[in-house]
């Protein structure tokens, strides 16, 4: 494998994609990729120009190895708009999911309403969440909760909760948010699985005072 082919599939690693995406990305099949990563063929000048301009790398680096890898965006012409992406608030399709048969699949039918595009803000939180205790609301290990700390929590749905003790001392966790009163905030969870049982629930009473921050849960991602 030659030094220049070696450092064009670097670049998916210095980007943090897969291969997939990368190849999606730059137009190219995975078997193509996968031969260059075996030694078998070189790409072309134009192909490698199409690479740099994509991910915005330094074309004397990709080609020599000398200098930065990456270009300064500031100095980059901007690319065009796609105008297949939505914009947030815009709706689509929501396809509705009928009780899967013994096959395991679903019968789709049509619903007569849309799904918008979620909204991604600055003052959003994300947590990686660890241990059981929100598996039964569908909250795993490892997932990504995103939370919107500007909405008001519902009855029933998922936060993020920080709060401080009367030492001062931070902590935080995910848990179901089930109301509050002028003193009290009332919270759930579940307790660690302990073999085939069912995880058992239990129920918080965290003074509203200790509370720094309470956000509803907006969306969960599988961490990748």
């Amino acid at each position: 494998m030659s030094d220049i082919v070696e450092r064009f599939l670097s670049i998916k690693n210095l980007v943090g994609i897969k291969r997939n995406e990368f190849c999606k990305r730059v137009g190219v099949s995975a078997t193509t990729h996968d031969n260059y990563q075996k030694g078998k063929g070189t790409p072309k000048a134009p192909f490698l120009c199409k690479v740099c301009e994509e991910f915005c790398i330094n074309g004397h680096w990709l080609l020599t190895g000398e200098g930065e890898v990456f270009m300064d965006e500031s100095t980059t012409p901007p690319r065009p708009a796609d105008p297949n992406l939505l914009n947030t608030g815009e709706n689509i399709n929501l396809i509705g999911l009928a009780q899967c048969g013994i096959d395991g699949w679903s019968q789709t039918m049509p619903i007569a309403i849309n799904s918008s595009v979620p909204e991604f803000h600055k003052d959003y939180i994300a947590a990686l969440t660890i241990g059981d205790s929100m598996v039964p609301a569908g909250i795993l290990p490892g997932n990504i909760v995103y939370c919107d700390p500007r909405l008001q929590p519902s009855i029933g749905e998922p936060v993020f909760v920080m709060r401080r003790d009367a030492q001062q001392e931070e902590s935080a966790g995910v848990k179901i948010y089930n109301g509050q009163d002028e003193k009290w905030i009332y919270l759930q969870g579940w307790l660690n699985k302990q073999g085939e049982k069912p995880q058992t629930e239990f129920c918080i009473q965290q003074l509203v005072s200790e509370i720094s921050l309470i956000a509803p849960v907006v969306m969960i991602r599988r961490r990748v």
